[in-house]
């Protein structure tokens, strides 16, 4: 957590990628229900409004249809009705821990959910309806709260995008596949955040990014997958640098945090489940290995933003108390 005024704060991690299909919301999951294992208070929120799923990773989607989300609550705020973000949480049991994880979803769904996010028209209620200043009401009761705030974040340049990159996050979790579009999508996205960052009216500590390799060959495209490395590295090892132990490089990173595409491994679409669910949180968790796959340390690319210079191998290794 960051202490702000001699009260401990927790952090806003914003999972974002340009284009859809490199298992963002997958690697969201797995964070969350490995947190939450170690027994950390863990908040979700799904702020991919206009393709929402991320109960799924949870097995809670039949609850998604009683509980009020983003969707309502920006709603509510437009209509000037009273609705608590807390009456919007889902409380989540992960297997093999005592802390529950919250999810708050991106709103009630049924036959007119989708009426529902088209009436609201963004733009006009930051300009109008005061939205800014109640996300950053929102924004600060989470963290007060919390210590990790998990947002799932729409593709593309989006005005709803732009509320998870610029008003939320504190730190961007930027995953992208080996395509030029997919990488200068994602710098594009994080050049823009700081910019309007800076506009804002109100005291931000600069934008942390921990770039995230998606759908990695290394298995069966060795040579063409070590030349993509050494290119992220390359154009990315300003953005390790920022919160990256030293003696450690941009290479090292990325051959810890990068994510295998490996097709014939069905991985377990539950990270978490209010039933009990799979012990393991599928392919993202630490240590984790299916046939040999080196797979992404999931703790590690949430520690290492979390704790600037400070990550080590042994810190990785075991979970941390309150």
């Amino acid at each position: 957590m960051i202490p702000v005024n001699g009260k401990e704060r927790g952090i806003i991690y914003t999972f974002y990628s340009f284009k859809g299909g490199v298992g963002r919301s997958m690697a969201l999951a797995n964070v969350a229900a490995l947190l939450a294992k170690w027994g950390h208070s863990v908040l979700v929120v799904d702020w991919d409004l206009e393709a929402p799923g991320l109960e799924r990773f949870f097995g809670v989607q039949d609850l998604r249809t009683k509980r009020p989300g983003i969707v309502d609550l920006v709603q509510a705020r437009k209509n000037g009705e009273s609705l608590r973000w807390r009456d919007c949480v889902i409380e989540i049991d992960v297997h093999g821990s005592s802390t529950r994880l919250s999810l708050i979803t991106a709103g009630r769904s049924g036959p007119d959910y989708t009426a529902r996010l088209h009436s609201l028209n963004f733009p006009e209620l930051f300009d109008h309806g005061d939205l800014g200043s109640y996300i950053e009401e929102l924004r600060n009761e989470w963290v007060s709260e919390f210590e990790f705030v998990l947002v799932d974040s729409r593709t593309g340049v989006t005005d709803i995008g732009g509320i998870c990159t610029v008003h939320l996050a504190d730190v961007l979790v930027l995953l992208f596949t080996t395509t030029e579009s997919s990488v200068e999508g994602a710098m594009q996205i994080l050049e823009r955040a700081r910019k309007e960052q800076e506009h804002l009216p109100l005291d931000r500590r600069r934008l942390l990014a921990v770039p995230v390799p998606a759908r990695d060959e290394s298995r069966t495209e060795y040579e063409r997958a070590a030349e993509w490395k050494k290119r992220f590295a390359e154009q990315f090892s300003e953005l390790y640098r920022d919160w990256l132990p030293s003696g450690k490089t941009a290479l090292d990173a990325i051959d810890l945090l990068r994510i295998p595409y490996i097709p014939y491994v069905e991985l377990w679409r539950a990270a978490a489940s209010n039933r009990g669910g799979h012990e393991r949180p599928c392919e993202l968790g630490p240590r984790v290995r299916d046939t040999g796959s080196h797979s992404c340390d999931a703790p590690r690319l949430v520690r290492g933003a979390e704790r600037p210079n400070t990550c080590s191998s042994a810190d990785a290794q075991a979970p941390r108390t309150r």
